[in-house]
């Protein structure tokens, strides 16, 4: 007892009067004032060296698909170095990673600093202020960005920002019916007027990106010889035609062409046509040359989930961004691929996670697939899971439930059920199984109306009824 009350004085006392411990302290007068010099230079590059390693990383997370990650190690960089000269390439890459969620506001913020909007760095991110502007449809802001844009990057274009006069002519020009058709009989007109490549691939993209399929579709033969040998013009012809439900001819365009864009064309038109391992070969083909384009990538996982290939589907699944509202749909289908693959102990994780992102309260269609998973794993927990479940009206778990009433240990005796010695799952299959029994005949065959002749024969008063 003595020895316990001393060993609480002492904790107490040490407690009360401890010091708070401090950096420790250097002798500055040892050192010269090179040496001093010598030293915070040396902290200043180790400080920036661990900045531009977590840049670094915050891009390959931009790569494979973690914006969000990228956004809050970004941020997280920002609050410990807000001062750093790096700071705009980490604001820039913050523009892009928002960029990327549809999120095009912050991406105006972002860029609108002084140092960006600066004769320096502008025409490095004018492009991407026009497009944030374009989805923003704030019209009078990006008239004015698309002249300052086009004036600083004039010296280095090689294309003329001829799409950026396309644009303006369809965005920001407004036209009465009569100037309307006036000016696609121009349009139509300058295709003749075309010489160069780079004139027709942004002719060409004209076409897609306002819904001009059918003329360009039309007037494709206009365009010089020497566009259609160039396999980037083909692709874009191909696109056109295909948008234009002209298939045949689009596939004709793209046969013996191996570039990414038309590999994905062709997965599309062999999905069209039901021709789904075709189609997965050719998205492959596509995703190899780009390994992160998203569109590809939802495709791939759509061809994957209908051809078994479980863990294709899943790592294409892994390079789609989707917006916040489908996160969870994407864990969901993440978690189900595991499921196929059956790799349950990674599909617990997987289901965990979204367990305590959504504050513990499982969404109805996270808890149907819980319910299985603690199941298989022989996790108890899958008793509370079911029953959580059919408290929501899902009939299965309901059916799921009640069998943990009936059975002493159902997680374990329904894994015997795939036992051949386990005589349940033997007399299930002979009830099941059609069994080829002979016809049933009738040796003699009567006929009503010979029995109607022998009653009346014993009684005629029968004839009158």
């Amino acid at each position: 007892m003595l020895k316990t009350l001393i060993l609480l004085i002492f904790l107490f006392s040490n407690l009360t009067f401890a010091v708070p411990l401090r950096e420790v302290e250097l002798d500055w007068s040892i050192y010269s004032s090179v040496e001093i010099e010598e030293y915070f230079a040396t902290l200043e590059v180790e400080r920036r060296a661990q900045i531009l390693a977590d840049i670094k990383t915050s891009k390959l997370s931009l790569f494979n698909g973690d914006v969000h990650g990228a956004i809050k190690l970004l941020k997280n960089i920002l609050v410990k170095n807000s001062e750093t000269p790096l700071k705009i390439i980490i604001d820039r890459y913050l523009a892009l990673a928002h960029f990327t969620l549809g999120d095009f506001q912050s991406t105006l913020n972002y860029l609108s600093s002084r140092k960006f909007l600066s004769t320096e760095y502008y025409p490095q991110i004018c492009i991407l202020r026009v497009a944030s502007l374009l989805h923003l449809k704030q019209t009078i802001e990006l008239k004015e960005e698309m002249v300052r844009c086009q004036n600083t990057n004039i010296p280095y274009t090689t294309t003329n920002f001829r799409w950026f006069k396309y644009l303006s002519e369809e965005l920001l020009v407004k036209r009465s019916p009569e100037q309307e058709y006036n000016y696609y009989k121009k349009l139509k007109l300058n295709i003749k007027k075309i010489s160069e490549n780079y004139q027709a691939r942004a002719w060409l993209k004209y076409g897609l990106l306002f819904d001009q399929e059918d003329l360009v579709s039309e007037n494709i033969h206009l365009l010089p010889d020497k566009s259609f040998q160039d396999e980037v013009i083909r692709t874009l012809m191909a696109y056109n035609l295909f948008m234009n439900g002209k298939d045949d001819k689009a596939k004709s365009f793209i046969e013996d062409i191996n570039n990414s864009n038309a590999a994905y064309l062709k997965a599309v038109m062999e999905t069209k046509s039901n021709k789904y391992k075709t189609a997965l070969a050719h998205s492959t083909a596509s995703n190899q040359r780009r390994p992160f384009s998203i569109n590809n990538s939802q495709l791939m996982t759509a061809l994957s989930w209908v051809n078994q290939k479980w863990k294709t589907g899943r790592m294409a699944l892994s390079k789609v961004i989707p917006p916040d509202s489908l996160r969870r749909e994407q864990k969901l289908l993440t978690t189900s691929f595991l499921i196929q693959e059956k790799n349950f102990y990674r599909a617990e994780r997987e289901i965990e996670e979204i367990f305590f992102l959504y504050n513990k309260k499982m969404p109805f269609e996270a808890l149907v697939i819980e319910s299985y998973i603690f199941l298989t794993l022989k996790d108890y927990r899958w008793i509370k899971s079911s029953d959580t479940a059919c408290i929501r009206y899902d009939g299965m778990n309901c059916w799921l439930h009640m069998q943990s009433l009936i059975w002493d240990d159902y997680a374990g005796s329904v894994k015997n059920f795939g036992k051949k010695r386990f005589k349940v799952l033997d007399k299930i299959k002979k009830l099941t199984t059609k069994k080829n029994l002979p016809k049933i005949r009738e040796s003699n065959f009567i006929k009503q109306r010979d029995i109607i002749e022998l009653d009346i024969a014993e009684d005629p008063l029968l004839e009158d009824i």
